[in-house]
């Protein structure tokens, strides 16, 4: 009986012209001591004298292994060889392995390379297939080639594909590469812990399957931070930890480079080329204090008019990254975050801004804080859809340094977002040069909706927030509110003398609760508001009622006919703006209104005190018992909040300052007051 033939070892296949040894890179092995004592050491070879010692320089053991072990994770300095050296090993396990017996009919045993991301996953792939075509033995194996697999005649198939935990569901793993996995997104992909915990079941079937991890080293996190603090150095059959800097894998990299890189920047230096994890870096939040703040199931909580919401926005141009919005109010002293929301890559970032605005409207928020770095362009893109955006004063990395404590200390509420979660997970914290530390997400990483959460977050409870109006008060008010019998437009008519016929229209913006009376008369408040949006309210001047809410975006010049029009509808009524100079106010002089309200004209009038005191003169009326019936305007008053010099923020607020413009104008307007009809009689 012929002996049985000696299986071909992949250190054989390198060293054979017509294997492995056809290869370019293997012309010579003098510059591959490294990694051949790495490849006897993952399927336990024997080693000589020089390998033995390379082993104990990069494991920390003593003892070479007796047997292969089933995990290996490789720390390696910047190119150190490490994509072409996984491939390599990816393609001797498929190429000279059979798996036939532990198979069932029709299942293949999958050889998994995992990468990063598609660039790196095709670097990787481009090795793989350029080492099957230049040996003509394996060329010959190959069945079927697809843009990331490659099918071979043993029933094996190659698979090239980025770390997602997904594809590995369903397959039968003889060997699974990880390249790069310290780099690992965690972001539309998955996180290094969950693509090895979808692993280990899928390699369980397969008598020494192998799991591969191969990186240059980053921070203080993540698997293969983990397996180098639990493993470097300890005899373990299973698991092997090899670390290594840049050359001794390969010592073609010149020293110089190398030295100049570490002068360069240090730390950095350390890690690309020495292969050292930073020191400089740690995780900035902690996973178990961010799963204590996470609601479990919670993804968002229904808007409420009862509650006082805040909104930050981080914005985007919509090439690279999302376009994300966290919406949360405070209860309890807790931060509760009710919404985040994102809007990813590409994207126009006026549609976007479009529908984030009716997002935040639908939690009656108008004025909103976002990041300072997007500069000018959100501020005009939102005050176009009637919202204040003011650019937050504190940095990304402020924001998040304000933030740990609050989640350490279970201050804050988060939804159920897995998104939101691995962003904050990743995020790394680095001690500075000159002791002061900053947060950032590491590279090729995002980190939108992390920034969006932390600053609302810093909002609702480092920002000190006192409302202007009786909370109690309004609330009482908008339980009595109701919708009006009518709801449409103005629209010009020859039906009768006044020109003006109301035509009911559900989306319309004129809403009427109480019709003009013959005897009354009537003021109204006009205000521009910001951009195009517009607000007017009619008020019956015997007990302030109100009558009209006018309330839509238009340009100033058609605003101005649509208040004419509810003037002369409403006996003539008393119309005022917040100044003589606004573009309403010009545009109503210009119709030729009969009756506007004019501010002091000998140098006496001030704006700011002006509505100061028109605030003061609403607040007193709702103290007194005012009632109101729209929702809407209510539901604004309440979001009113006072700014540091003591006034009313009223940005994005229309319909309170017209009310207030209205409100002010009746306990002020006389005859000496209305223009032109002084002067005419003068």
């Amino acid at each position: 009986m012929p002996a049985k033939r000696a299986k071909t070892t992949i250190v054989d296949a390198i060293r054979h012209k017509q294997l492995f040894g056809s290869l370019p890179a293997f012309s010579s092995l003098d510059t591959w001591v490294g990694w051949l004592a790495w490849l006897k050491a993952v399927f336990a070879l024997p080693m000589d004298e020089s390998e033995h010692a390379i082993y104990q320089q990069c494991t920390g053991r003593t003892n070479a292994p007796g047997t292969s072990p089933s995990e290996i994770f490789t720390v390696v300095g910047r190119r150190g060889g490490k994509s072409f050296i996984s491939s390599l090993t990816a393609v001797y396990i498929a190429c000279f392995s059979s798996f036939k017996r532990y198979l069932n009919t029709g299942e293949r045993a999958a050889i998994l390379v995992l990468a990063r991301d598609w660039d790196q996953a095709k670097i990787v792939f481009n090795y793989v297939l350029g080492i099957l075509h230049a040996v003509p033995p394996l060329n010959a194996m190959i069945a079927v080639e697809r843009a990331d697999e490659i099918e071979l005649d043993n029933d094996v198939i190659i698979m090239v594909k980025t770390s997602d935990f997904r594809a590995i569901r369903g397959l039968t793993v003889a060997a699974a590469v990880l390249d790069e996995v310290a780099f690992w997104n965690a972001e539309g992909v998955s996180p290094d812990h969950e693509v090895l915990t979808a692993l280990r079941p899928a390699m369980a079937t397969i008598p020494n399957a192998k799991l591969v991890a191969i990186s240059t080293p980053y921070s203080q996190a993540g698997s293969l931070y983990e397996a180098h603090k639990e493993f470097y150095g300890v005899d373990n059959d299973d698991v092997l930890v090899w670390q290594a800097d840049t050359r001794t894998m390969n010592p073609t990299i010149d020293a110089g480079l190398v030295q100049r890189e570490l002068e360069r920047d240090p730390e950095a230096g350390r890690a690309e080329w020495l292969a050292t994890f930073r020191t400089d870096l740690q995780a900035a939040f902690s996973p178990e204090a961010l799963e204590a703040c996470t609601v479990k199931g919670r993804d968002e909580l229904p808007a409420s008019p009862l509650i006082q919401y805040q909104a930050f926005v981080d914005p985007s141009g919509g090439k690279v990254d999302s376009f994300t919005v966290s919406i949360g109010h405070k209860e309890n002293g807790k931060a509760i975050v009710d919404l985040v929301k994102a809007w990813h890559p590409p994207f126009d970032p006026g549609v976007v801004t479009s529908e984030m605005a009716e997002v935040l409207k639908g939690y009656g928020v108008l004025n909103i804080t976002g990041d300072n770095y997007a500069g000018e362009w959100p501020v005009a893109a939102f005050r176009g859809h009637g919202i204040a955006y003011e650019r937050c004063e504190k940095s990304k990395s402020e924001l998040y340094l304000a933030f740990v404590p609050v989640t350490n200390s279970g201050g804050v509420e988060l939804p159920d977002d897995k998104r939101l979660f691995n962003e904050l997970r990743r995020l790394e914290r680095r001690r500075g040069r000159h002791g002061k530390d900053t947060i950032d997400h590491p590279p090729r990483l995002h980190d939108d909706l992390a920034n969006s959460v932390a600053g609302v977050s810093y909002l609702l409870i480092n920002a000190e927030t006192r409302l202007r109006f009786d909370q109690e008060r309004l609330r009482e008010m908008l339980q009595a509110a109701y919708e009006p019998p009518f709801r449409g437009y103005l629209i010009a008519s020859n039906q009768n003398i006044l020109g003006v016929k109301p035509e009911a229209d559900p989306k319309g913006c004129a809403r009427m609760w109480e019709q003009p009376k013959i005897s009354h008369s009537y003021v109204i408040g006009a205000h521009e508001g910001e951009g195009v949006e517009k607000s007017a309210y009619v008020l019956d001047r015997r007990d302030l009622s109100l009558c009209v809410e006018w309330h839509g975006r238009i340009d100033s010049d058609l605003f101005a006919e649509e208040v004419a029009k509810l003037g002369r509808v409403y006996n003539s009524a008393l119309i005022g703006c917040e100044d003589d100079d606004c573009t309403t106010y010009q545009a109503l002089h210009r119709l030729g209104y009969p009756k506007l309200y004019r501010h002091d004209d000998q140098g006496n009038f001030v704006k700011a005190s002006w509505i100061a005191s028109a605030v003061d003169g609403l607040d007193t009326l709702i103290r007194e018992g005012w009632t109101c019936p729209s929702r809407e305007l209510i539901e604004e008053l309440l979001s009113v909040v006072v700014k540091d010099d003591g006034r009313a923020n009223l940005r994005g607020k229309s319909r309170a300052a017209a009310v207030a413009v209205a409100v002010k104008v009746k306990h002020v307007s006389g005859l000496e007051s209305i223009y032109p009809s002084l002067k005419r009689r003068q």
